[in-house]
């Protein structure tokens, strides 16, 4: 209990981070825990080091909430592409970048079958008739 001492009044690591972002929940996992999980096991210094990282961190990602994800943007997408009439650009599109297909494929002129197809040419016809 010396009173000189240099960490006298100097408060842990969690509680200096609280203090310096009043906004932080509790709940949140910290940075060093993360470094904890994903330096299990692991000797910077040894030759498979990276890949021993590597496995470390794709162990600690979420694996099913991701297919579930990417699996839905296919089944939109194929759902757009039967309307737009590019069922197979819709699914590869819906794979490989997700929402942001959908977008994509409406701002695409319709394909040669679909009901969109369909549409534009009743009103193309009806749009000639009347000229």
């Amino acid at each position: 209990m010396d009173s000189g001492s240099p960490l006298r009044g100097v408060r842990n690591d969690e509680q200096r981070i609280v203090a310096l972002h009043p906004f932080r929940t509790g709940s949140a996992i910290g940075m060093n825990e993360l470094l904890q999980k994903l330096l299990q096991g692991v000797d910077p210094g040894s030759p498979g080091a990276f890949w021993k990282l590597l496995h470390n961190m794709l162990a600690l990602v979420p694996w099913w909430p991701l297919i579930w994800f990417t699996v839905a943007c296919a089944a939109i997408g194929a759902v757009i592409g039967w309307w737009r009439g590019r069922i197979v650009l819709a699914v590869a599109l819906g794979l490989v970048v997700g929402p942001i297909a959908w977008a994509a494929l409406w701002a695409l002129p319709p394909g040669r079958y679909g009901p969109a197809r369909r549409r534009l040419d009743r009103r193309q016809a009806m749009n000639r008739e009347l000229a």
